[in-house]
């Protein structure tokens, strides 16, 4: 079963402690984006000591970037990983969202939706990509032509529907193990 770990990297002890998780063969490292630390950064650098292990973000919030912002950042990083990039998005937090971005917690699982769906065809696409959403409208955007797995961390029923419809795959934040049975009902459902 692959194995991978979940860690607050600082930037400057990303390489060591990743070359140490990839000499202990885990498959994959995530990380995220508390107030301070940039993800995409620090795996970057992370990707520049490794070999195998996959780069994940794990969340990356879907109010302090553009999907179009999501969507270059994941497939640079897939890019300087040769391929090992995925990319965990989420909503965050009210508090998160209102006090450091400065914006309106507004439809955060509209938000979650929509961005994961646009993000990943602008990541997986070689062509012209056009979306029409709710919040959301792209009309002939290039695509970037990268092979990136795009999850969703989702805590209750409505976000975790829209992981099952619009991601690769579902990072269970803050679920408890006893709940993470029927809480997995509900995405693949």
């Amino acid at each position: 079963m692959p194995t991978g770990i979940l860690v607050p990297l600082d930037i400057d002890d990303a390489a060591s402690f990743a070359a140490r998780a990839e000499s202990l063969d885990y498959d994959s490292i995530w990380t995220g984006e508390p107030w301070g630390r940039d993800a995409f950064v620090a795996l970057t650098r992370v990707a520049g000591v490794t070999d195998d292990i996959d780069v994940g973000t794990a969340i990356a919030n879907v109010y302090g970037r553009s999907p179009a912002t999501l969507a270059q950042a994941a497939a640079t990083l897939d890019r300087v990983s040769d391929g090992r990039a995925r990319l965990g998005l989420g909503t965050s937090t009210k508090p998160a969202i209102e006090t450091i971005h400065g914006l309106s917690f507004e439809q955060p699982v509209r938000r979650l939706h929509e961005t994961a769906e646009l993000v990943g065809r602008l990541v997986g696409s070689d062509g012209q990509v056009s979306y029409e959403g709710e919040l959301f409208d792209v009309d002939g955007a290039p695509g970037l032509g990268r092979d990136v797995p795009v999850y969703t961390a989702a805590l209750g029923p409505a976000t975790r529907r829209a992981t099952g419809r619009t991601a690769d795959g579902w990072l269970p934040h803050n679920i408890p193990f006893d709940r993470l049975a029927d809480a997995f009902e509900t995405v693949a459902q």
